[in-house]
């Protein structure tokens, strides 16, 4: 009765392991915090700020980078939307449409920078980025896709379908290997 109580706990401290992995912070995405959210009606401030910030970044590597980090702001801002119980449907489901655009964004920004750069090191620097933030796109869906009805449900899963394209562009960027 030791073992399988000692294999119970190994198998609560597994779930709450992975239960953790997916409850990734602004940190983890290199942002100090979520910001303004999409249910406020000073949202469209962020707007501008990313606008001008895609307006003023010539570079197609570093374009597709800031890409990325709008990407995770969405993201980030979609989870917050879907835990709070006072948010509609419409809210959460508009939320996560954000970031399903902006994951369109990135993929077409990485195609791009694939096409324009010529230097390998920078091709694999940005394949790595990309990875890496798809990957934590991935784990953060899993996680609202818990928290939201059935009816939200749907759009979790496209964006979870956009995010995997979003990596699959990375192979226009550098060698799959």
């Amino acid at each position: 009765s030791m073992a399988a109580a000692q294999e119970a706990q190994e198998e609560v401290d597994v779930g709450k392991k992975l239960e953790l992995d997916e409850d990734l912070k602004p940190e983890d995405f290199g942002l100090t915090d979520v910001g303004i959210l999409p249910t406020s009606p000073f949202y469209f401030i962020k707007g501008v700020r990313r606008g001008v910030g895609s307006l003023f970044t010539r570079d197609p590597a570093a374009k597709a980078e800031l890409k990325l980090q709008y990407a995770a702001e969405k993201l980030l801002e979609a989870k917050e939307v879907a835990k709070d119980e006072d948010s509609s449907d419409k809210s959460k489901k508009n939320a996560i449409e954000n970031f399903k655009d902006e994951l369109e964004e990135v993929k077409k920004r990485v195609e791009i920078a694939g096409e324009r750069i010529d230097d390998e090191e920078k091709s694999k620097e940005l394949s790595k980025k990309v990875l890496d933030a798809t990957l934590k796109y991935g784990k953060s869906l899993g996680k609202i896709e818990k928290e939201v009805s059935s009816e939200i449900f749907q759009s979790v899963k496209d964006a979870k379908d956009a995010s995997s394209e979003a990596l699959i562009s990375t192979f226009s960027v550098s060698n799959p290997e």
